[in-house]
């Protein structure tokens, strides 16, 4: 516990010392910009033209996208006074949903580092992760119980992990190595990174065989809860001899309570002064493996049996008939340090970009395929430009298409100075402004010497 809130210390402060490579080089390619990419292609590490050799810089950003809910429904529908009471304006209420369960996921990321040339230091505390919430919730809290019908809340598990990645990466250009090969191509560049993934925190949970059974004079309600965690040493105290009293006690062990390696590879290179692509492998056999004496599995089981003459009598039971209610229908409840390592994967993909340099434009474009669903879910396809008739001040604009028809737009300025840069973007997802379901902002500083 005191060594691990020393190691902390430590790496707080080197985070300040070694900042961050450049925001370009965390992204797909080297001329448009992502904030929340994960990870970057090393290959495109390397020193300015402009004679500067180290670069060290800040670099953050937040994301938050829903699948349903817009400001627009907020404003026109949720606090519009609609009488929900009428058939008709519950259903146009509702149809933002479409019928589909909700998902809300979140990513946030600080990123530090610092650039010596074509090697690089980059420590990138940050947190992902995704909450579902069936909508047979929502039909029931706004339609009631349909009986004689039965409501599942089984899902696929809620999921968070937060994890600090201290990534050590180098590049070398290899031209004087592939002269024999008479290749139409020139800065031919490969680059190799490795992670070391220290765990923060990580919670999961999932629902098992959840119903509601209801006929026209009874109801039951049963089901599992599964849920693992890490959460800085606090834990579930479950009191087997009464189920329902269970109390969340608070923990303060800030260490690292997870480890894990990953590696990325790339490869880049130049076909002409106005063509660049690039190639990359990130975060290669990526995976945090938590510590088992911090890493909790809590379980519970319920089961409510309840006659239609009993709904009316549990309307007004008082708080201790109330407690004495939960504590009947919780059957089963238990929390136990896991056997053995939970690992968790870290999210891998390959990556395909280029770009073209026509007179103040440059037109890029990328290819990202995830190796699983940690956070990338789908095959994405970007496009996007940048104008650089003002060297000092360039903008840019990206379109992001995925595989579940989700378009993403993204733009953004740079003040480009002599030893300081700023890059800031912003970024709206399935829509634009008010009509927008996800909304995202980054920004970076670089000072270079």
């Amino acid at each position: 516990m005191k060594m691990n809130k020393i190691y902390l210390i430590i790496l707080i402060f080197l985070s300040f010392c070694f900042t961050n490579v450049t925001s370009d080089y965390l992204v797909f390619n080297k001329n448009i910009n992502d904030h929340h990419s994960i990870g970057f292609n090393p290959s495109y590490i390397n020193y300015s033209s402009d004679g500067s050799k180290f670069k060290i810089s800040f670099n953050t950003t937040a994301h938050l996208y829903n699948n349903s809910i817009s400001l627009d429904w907020i404003n026109n529908s949720l606090l519009s006074g609609m009488n929900l009471e009428n058939d008709q304006d519950k259903l146009d209420f509702l149809s933002i949903f479409e019928g589909q369960d909700i998902s809300v996921s979140s990513f946030t990321q600080m990123q530090f580092g610092f650039n010596y040339k074509d090697y690089s230091l980059l420590l990138s505390p940050q947190s992902f992760g995704t909450i579902l919430l069936p909508y047979s919730i929502i039909e029931l809290i706004f339609y009631g119980l349909d009986f004689d019908k039965n409501i599942s809340f089984d899902k696929e598990k809620t999921q968070f992990q937060a994890v600090l990645p201290i990534t050590f990466s180098h590049s070398r250009n290899l031209d004087q190595y592939l002269t024999k090969f008479n290749l139409p191509l020139k800065n031919i560049r490969a680059g190799l990174g490795a992670k070391l993934l220290l765990g923060l925190a990580l919670f999961e949970t999932n629902f098992n065989n959840s119903v509601i059974n209801s006929e026209q004079d009874f109801i039951q309600i049963k089901g599992d809860i599964q849920t693992t965690y890490n959460l800085f040493g606090s834990r579930m105290i479950v009191d087997e001899n009464d189920y329902g009293n269970s109390e969340f006690e608070l923990g303060s062990d800030y260490g690292f309570s997870g480890m894990g390696f990953a590696f990325d590879f790339g490869l880049s290179a130049d076909y002409s002064e106005n063509i660049n692509f690039g190639l990359s492998l990130n975060n290669i056999l990526g995976q945090v493996g938590w510590s088992s004496s911090s890493t909790y599995e809590y379980n519970m089981s319920y089961d409510l049996n309840i006659s239609s003459s009993e709904f009316e009598e549990i309307a007004e039971y008082d708080d201790v008939q109330q407690d004495s209610l939960i504590s009947s229908i919780i059957t089963y409840e238990s929390n136990q340090p896991i056997s053995g390592t939970k690992s968790t994967a870290y999210p891998s993909y390959l990556l395909a970009n280029g770009n073209y340099k026509i007179k103040d434009f440059v037109i890029s474009s990328y290819l990202l395929v995830p190796f699983n669903d940690t956070y990338y879910k789908n095959i994405q396809f970007s496009i996007g430009a940048s104008y650089n008739k003002f060297k000092k001040v360039p903008l840019y604009f990206q379109l992001n298409f995925d595989g579940s028809d989700h378009i993403k737009w993204f733009t953004g300025l740079d003040l480009n100075f002599k030893k300081y840069e700023l890059k800031v973007g912003f970024s709206q997802q399935d829509g634009f402004l008010n009509s927008a379901k996800g909304i995202e902002f980054g920004f970076s500083h670089t000072v270079k010497f």
